[in-house]
Parts: C-alpha cells; sequence; structure tokens
C-alpha cells in the first residue's frame, strides 16, 4: 500500500508541476509610491480624537512663520491657523485643503493684520495638506499654482500617495494584468480573473 501511495502522490506532484510550467500565464501586481522630494507634496492622514501640529512651509520668497492645529473628531476636521511675520502690506491669503487626487477644498479667507492672524475652520477631510494662497477660487493644486504656504510633514507621519495618475512626482502607479491561467491537464479551460476552489476526492488506496 505504501508503494502504491508513494507512486500514485508522485504522479500527482508531476502533474501538478507540468500545469504550473505549462500552462500558467499570470502577470503581477506592483504598486510604486514616489513623492517629492522638495516637499510640494505633503498630504497626511489625521488621527481622530488627537491634536496635531504642522508647520507651514514658505512656498515662496516671503517673510513670516505659521502652524497650524489640526483636530480630527467623528463629526470632521477642525483646523486652526497662527500666522505672523508675514508682510504688513499683506491683507489677506486664501487657504485649502488639498485632498490626495490634487483637489483643492476652499476652507476660507485669512485675514491678516500687521502680519498676523489667527482663525478657524473646519472641514469634512481627513487626509489632505494645507495651503495659502493669493488667490481666491482654486479648484485644484498642481506645481503651477501660486502657493505663498503649504504644511510640512509633522514627525511620525508617513505622506499618503497621491491618486493623480501621470503625476511622475508623487503617485501610486499600479499596473496589472489578467490573472487568469489555463490547466488543459485538469481539463478546466481557464480559471479565469477571479479566485477558484478546485476540490479532489479521493478513492482506492489515497482514500
Amino acid at each position: 500500500m505504501n508503494k502504491k501511495f508513494s507512486i500514485l502522490a508522485g504522479l500527482m506532484v508531476l502533474a501538478m508541476s507540468s500545469m504550473l510550467a505549462f500552462g500558467q500565464t499570470t502577470t503581477a501586481t506592483k504598486t510604486t509610491v514616489v513623492t517629492n522630494p522638495d516637499g510640494t507634496y505633503s498630504v497626511i492622514e489625521y488621527p481622530v480624537d488627537k491634536d496635531v501640529v504642522v508647520n507651514l512651509v514658505p512656498g515662496a520668497s516671503i517673510p513670516g512663520r505659521g502652524t497650524v492645529h489640526v483636530r480630527r473628531s467623528a463629526n470632521g476636521t477642525h483646523v486652526m491657523f497662527d500666522m505672523t511675520g508675514v508682510p504688513a502690506d499683506v491683507t489677506n491669503y486664501y487657504a485649502y485643503a488639498v485632498d490626495p487626487s490634487g483637489a483643492a477644498t476652499f476652507l476660507g479667507p485669512i485675514t491678516f493684520n500687521g502680519g498676523i492672524a489667527k482663525t478657524e475652520f473646519d472641514t469634512t477631510l481627513d487626509k489632505f495638506m494645507v495651503v495659502l494662497s493669493p488667490n481666491h477660487g482654486l479648484t485644484t493644486i498642481d506645481p503651477t499654482t501660486a502657493v505663498i504656504f503649504r504644511s510640512d510633514v509633522p514627525s511620525g507621519y508617513t505622506i499618503v500617495p497621491r491618486r493623480v495618475v501621470g503625476d511622475t512626482k508623487a503617485v501610486a502607479v499600479a499596473t496589472t494584468g489578467g490573472s487568469g491561467y489555463e490547466a488543459p491537464i485538469l481539463n478546466v479551460p481557464s480559471f479565469g480573473d477571479k479566485t477558484r476552489e478546485l476540490k479532489i476526492k479521493f478513492s482506492g488506496d489515497l482514500q
């Protein structure tokens, strides 16, 4: 019985090996994430019920500094701006929350008085970066957009990959192919693109 079992088991292993060697045509899925080395893309996901302090980095040759206090809750995200040292002739900038696709959600205007400004906004977003622009009515943010300040990535947080296809600076690129393969030895023309379960009922000495 042991000899028969060994022979049959060997034949099954040989058959399965042949199927994998000659009948399988698969394409693996590969995802590559590349982030902007210059820091122009800094979308992060904000945790629930935790205060996160984000520094604002000047995007142009302009003095001033600022921080954003972000607190996300089950009801939305609260954003508090604290700006100082901005040129005295600046009257206002416009604040936007930019999601991973590059879409800009208008938070509101930030009004300065003597180079200082403090204001608060609410948004429903949980993954975003913050930008300040002199332009009102922006719907997207790209490298050509006039940006005065943008949020930095706080220590301990990871940038959320962009969802924009074609942006080679910061994009998650996924390439997929057909996962079906043929198994002629089992008289199965193709498994298709979905997972299949193959059941084998043993009889005789293999039972």
